[in-house]
């Protein structure tokens, strides 16, 4: 009798129909640390921003003063490219940046070991 309902029951599970799960790419965390002022940046903006960058015991990997750029065509990691979208002039915001939205596995150079999460500071200077 047992062996019965077993089968019963796997041939009900067996005929549900399933659905199916997403699953979500990391994304980036942003703390809004200041905001600014004036319009937002938007892709296909030239930027202009202070960045550091810091590996989770809080150690300073790269770090770069009025780096410029235009937002959203792939020529900085995904994460700041993310995180600089709708900040102001003046703004500053921290992001923790998931593997998947900077250099993931393959690390860089002998900076950033692979899959790290790193946190980001971003400043906005300017919008050009």
């Amino acid at each position: 009798m047992t062996r019965i309902m077993i089968v019963i029951i796997l041939m009900l599970t067996c005929a549900c129909e399933r659905t199916p799960i997403a699953i979500q790419p990391s994304k980036i965390q942003i703390v809004e640390e200041r905001t600014g002022e004036g319009p937002a940046a938007k892709a296909g903006d030239v930027v202009v921003i202070d960045y550091t960058v810091r590996l989770p015991d809080g150690d300073i990997v790269l770090e770069e003063k009025e780096f410029d750029f235009r937002l959203g065509e792939g020529v900085v990691i995904e994460g700041i490219d993310e995180g600089v979208l709708g900040m102001q002039r003046g703004g500053t915001r921290t992001i923790s940046c998931p593997p998947n939205k900077h250099w993931g596995a393959r690390g860089y150079a002998d900076r950033i070991p692979p899959r790290s999460v790193l946190r980001i500071q971003l400043d906005l200077r300017r919008i050009r």
